[in-house]
């Protein structure tokens, strides 16, 4: 989430990457037929008080302080990169449904999508149908339910089988397409790990956040909940 605005080099200002902007308006179109909360993501981690405006477009579905001091429980727009993919219900246009999803592998939401914790390459071993769907405009359905019992049989051991496959099935990519150096086979060291406990009639939730590495494993985020 947070490497939709990058700071080039030498440069005062963010500047939108607008592949993964792409990307990520069609992964809303895909879960709830909407995207307009793409703009709010990029007002709440951009650095000025100016609400974002999509090129050619006469609306925005971004907000500034404006916005969100005028609520009922009033707080400032963060104009920084999320801390926790938990702050995402904050923004304007993500409700409790975009957030969470319905459950389940047919209807997820943002937080089981995305992360803040990644180098923005996706593992086309373990990513969601919704997510390869919207990695390029030919992956449909179809497509996408052979790559996944493709690999649930014998997973992609390099990038290159997962392009002959698409290929194979109709999806044309161009030589300087993104999709080229946006993928990976690589596991992923990061986990989310979600814990309930139940103890004398209280309920608690614990959602963690763990980073591996070669001799132990790190906690980078938790957060309980009663």
């Amino acid at each position: 989430v947070n490497k939709l605005l990058i700071k080039k080099e030498n440069a005062k200002e963010l500047k939108l990457d607008q592949w993964l902007d792409e990307r990520m308006r069609t992964l809303g179109e895909i879960l709830f037929n909407e995207s307009t909360f793409v703009d709010g993501i990029i007002d709440w981690i951009d650095l000025d008080d100016d609400e974002y405006y999509p090129p050619q477009a006469s609306n925005s579905g971004g907000a500034e302080d404006s916005y969100y001091q005028g609520l009922r429980k009033p707080y400032p727009a963060k104009d920084r990169k999320l801390d926790s993919l938990a702050e995402l219900i904050l923004i304007k246009g993500i409700n409790e449904h975009f957030y969470f999803g319905e459950g389940g592998e047919e209807s997820p939401g943002l937080r089981d999508l995305l992360t803040i914790y990644s180098d923005g390459r996706i593992n086309v071993n373990t990513a969601s149908k919704q997510v390869i769907m919207s990695l390029h405009p030919m992956l449909s359905e179809p497509v996408v339910d052979k790559i996944i019992e493709q690999r649930q049989n014998d997973p992609f051991t390099t990038v290159k089988d997962f392009l002959n496959l698409i290929r194979e099935n109709g999806v044309k990519i161009e030589r300087n397409d993104r999709i080229l150096i946006a993928l990976s086979i690589k596991s992923s060291g990061t986990f989310r790990v979600e814990v309930a406990v139940s103890y004398e009639g209280v309920n608690c939730f614990m959602e963690a956040v763990l980073q591996r590495h070669k001799d132990h494993t790190e906690v980078i985020y938790s957060r309980w909940k009663c």
